[in-house]
């Protein structure tokens, strides 16, 4: 499911015109913190894709889960950033 997601982000990108392919920047980072009073540790771990085309137009994706307190968090965030005239950005995000 995660890769049909990523092809889905590079997909969007990608356009008949043209311009240069999409920037595609990939991400990747884990965490693991030691707690006192035999409290079980906390680790995360994530990756973060995010595409940059022509039109400074950016759509990035990010695939995370964190593990504390004996429960499991997973998420995906979904966002872009989209040039609206010269000096405004217009973002959006769902997570």
């Amino acid at each position: 499911m995660m890769l049909l997601a990523a092809g889905a982000l590079i997909t969007v990108l990608a356009s008949p015109s043209p311009s240069p392919a999409p920037v595609v920047d990939v991400e990747t980072g884990v965490s693991h913190e030691s707690l006192s009073n035999g409290r079980p540790p906390w680790n995360s771990q994530y990756i973060l894709l995010t595409a940059k085309n022509a039109e400074h137009q950016v759509m990035y994706m990010q695939l995370s889960s964190n593990q504390r307190f004996n429960q499991n968090d997973d998420q995906i965030l979904l966002g872009a950033y989209i040039p609206v005239g010269e000096r405004w950005t217009a973002t959006a995000e769902a997570n």
